[in-house]
């Protein structure tokens, strides 16, 4: 029996070096806490001395198919460990099994080897009642941010954000996952995997969400106008459309996007509607992160440039690049990827490093300067010159000329 003064340890539960409950002593002892929040407490879901000690902030949260991922088993073992609750190892697991049982049961929870889908009418209704007991009042209507990215881990999710509660103070715990699967992000695994969860968001836009509760023993429901804003990057943008769409500010097409390489090439650049015939009323907020988008187009051309220069032309142009303040320090990095690949050969790939906005600004406002004086025609001609002045006319004029124009309102006030 482990006496009061005793504290129980890893050591006392773990006989398996691997086993789980080392790695979530390890998590407990470091304090990793930077989860995903899948949903709000299951207080009077989890075991009956569970319920007094869970926070009103506790959540359930999942990194795989294990619905009751780590970090809340953490707080189950901490609870054991902290009460010197004797416990063995199976008993735990069992509990765990139980948990994630209920939870797969409330969410309509469905997964396979390769994914795992959340129903995003169930989840939503989770995150009312969790806005219900914070800010003690029904929202008069939901507006959500959308988005969905590639993790280093090569998984993909889809996950939406509120944005009208108080939740949205803390959207890196608040971020509720719908949808993740292992593979690369491309249209074909976009569109299979998040086809559910776009078509529910869609249909939550047009017709609204019913939200059901009880007043004074009696059920009611209400229906919640839904917004939904569409915040992926452009490359997540192209991976949810068809073929037919390349950019949103331009006429630009998958036919014909090789034509704005082009020198006499014209566009007419008009910020378009985006309007796809499958998700008609999910995309009529779609957000572009325009800082996110420069970066994008300002580092992958500057790339793109730098396959076609030799090693001294490389060196001139980061002579002259370090001549200015914020771009000092700029020194090209070998291309990981390409490190073993081409150990044994003279020519190594050289690719720009991470830029900031005000360098990103720098580089587009000053590349006639930096090419034009540190190469000769041969390696930076007029068509470089042309599409630089492209894209420089593309970010400048129509990407962050909203934000100009809000600024420039806000100034005159002042």
């Amino acid at each position: 029996m482990i006496t009061q003064n005793q504290k129980l340890t890893s050591d006392r539960l773990v006989t398996d070096s691997d086993s789980l409950y080392k790695r979530i002593d390890s998590y407990v002892s470091k304090g990793h806490t930077n989860y995903t929040r899948l949903a709000h407490h299951f207080q009077t879901l989890a075991s009956p001395e569970l319920q007094d000690n869970l926070s009103p902030e506790g959540a359930v949260y999942f990194t795989d198919t294990r619905l009751m991922s780590d970090h809340f088993f953490c707080e189950h073992y901490q609870y054991h460990a902290l009460n010197f609750i004797v416990c063995t190892k199976e008993k735990l697991k069992e509990q765990r099994d139980e948990m994630n049982e209920l939870v797969q049961q409330i969410f309509h929870m469905s997964h396979d080897n390769n994914s795992l889908h959340v129903d995003v009418s169930c989840l939503l209704h989770e995150v009312v009642d969790l806005i219900v007991k914070l800010e003690g009042k029904i929202p008069e209507k939901l507006e959500l941010k959308s988005f969905w990215d590639g993790r280093s881990t090569n998984e993909v999710i889809h996950a939406f954000v509120i944005l009208n509660s108080i939740l949205s103070t803390q959207c890196r715990y608040n971020a509720f996952i719908t949808d993740m699967y292992k593979g690369q992000e491309i249209h074909k695994n976009v569109s299979k995997y998040f086809d559910i969860s776009f078509s529910i968001l869609n249909d939550l836009v047009e017709h609204g969400f019913i939200y059901t509760f009880e007043e004074n023993g009696v059920k009611k429901s209400i229906t919640l106008p839904v917004t939904v804003y569409i915040c992926a990057d452009l490359s997540a943008l192209w991976k949810l459309c068809d073929e037919t769409f390349v950019c949103p500010y331009c006429d630009c097409t998958h036919e014909n996007y090789n034509t704005i390489f082009e020198y006499n090439h014209s566009l007419d650049f008009n910020c378009r509607n985006i309007i796809l015939e499958k998700y008609p009323k999910l995309m009529e907020h779609v957000v572009i992160d325009v800082l996110y988008a420069k970066l994008r187009i300002v580092g992958n051309w500057l790339a793109k440039l730098m396959l076609k220069l030799c090693p001294d032309e490389l060196e001139a142009v980061k002579d002259v690049i370090r001549q200015f303040p914020s771009l000092s320090k700029f020194e090209f990095k070998e291309k990981p990827f390409y490190k073993q690949q081409l150990a044994m050969e003279a020519n190594k790939v050289y690719q720009p490093p991470y830029l900031n906005g005000k360098q990103a600004d720098t580089l587009l406002l000053n590349f006639e300067k930096i090419f034009l004086e540190a190469l000769n025609k041969s390696s930076f001609d007029s068509q470089d010159v042309a599409i630089w002045s492209m894209f420089r006319y593309i970010i400048y004029g129509y990407m962050e000329a909203l934000r100009n124009y809000l600024q420039s309102k806000i100034l005159r006030k002042i």
